[in-house]
């Protein structure tokens, strides 16, 4: 007598291995999502704090770098070429009015401020894309907090992919200070990670805090939980 499975049997383990599939795989292909994410957002800041060393070394402070004045486009345009210059294999382009676009991390509503203006921005070979906007030519902007957050030049922001901007999810701003390259929602910003990357809060601009957050810890747990901080719980599980 030869041994094997009846069909019911092989039936019902192909029906069981289908149903674990659909529980476990929406959630592994949203964590490979989130850790893409993560890498793309490291690799940008990383590549901006490099082109923006050899930039200094060349002109000197963002002061002197020929930055127009709030929201212009020929600054923006001008600040994309001197970063973008030092960087490798990258694409130019221009954009118009898209913060007006930018959904909040809950999903409630879509951040408010619009400008006219084009404004300039770059593709990484990965297919980031950053877009520069000018705050001040003379780098004296000052109300975006303390410490690191004092005298601003410019926001740069860093978009992972070309779906709908979706802050903390793959919009993540930056700012361009006379020290550096700095991400939005650290120690001492107005937009910090406590108060504007909360999933549940209805904030104006909620989520736009959150790129320190990755920048440092390397995750995006604040998508699954609420109670994370940065001398405590700084991962869900």
């Amino acid at each position: 007598m030869k041994k094997g499975f009846t069909l019911a049997e092989v039936l019902i383990t192909l029906g069981i291995i289908g149903v674990v599939a659909a529980l476990t795989l929406p959630s592994l292909i949203a964590n490979y999502k989130e850790k893409a994410t993560v890498v793309k957002v490291k690799k940008a800041y990383s590549v901006l704090s490099k082109a923006y060393q050899f930039a200094s070394n060349e002109y000197g402070e963002p002061a002197n770098w020929d930055l127009k004045g709030y929201d212009s486009a020929e600054g923006s345009k001008n600040l994309r070429d001197i970063l973008g210059d030092r960087m490798i294999d990258v694409k130019k382009g221009l954009i118009k009015d898209y913060y007006s676009a930018i959904i909040s991390l809950d999903g409630s509503s879509k951040y408010l401020f619009s400008t006219s203006t084009t404004s300039a921005f770059l593709t990484l070979p990965d297919g980031t894309a950053i877009v520069f906007f000018i705050e001040s030519a003379d780098c004296s902007q000052s109300r975006w907090g303390t410490g690191s957050y004092e005298n601003v030049c410019a926001q740069i922001d860093v978009i992972t992919d070309q779906k709908q901007l979706h802050a903390g999810i793959n919009y993540f701003p930056f700012y361009l200070t006379a020290k550096g390259i700095v991400p939005m929602g650290g120690e001492g910003n107005t937009r910090n990670f406590e108060t504007h990357c909360r999933k549940n809060s209805t904030i104006s601009a909620n989520g736009w805090g959150c790129t320190a957050w990755v920048a440092a810890n390397e995750n995006m747990d604040y998508l699954h939980c609420d109670d994370l901080t940065w001398s405590g719980k700084t991962k869900c599980k």
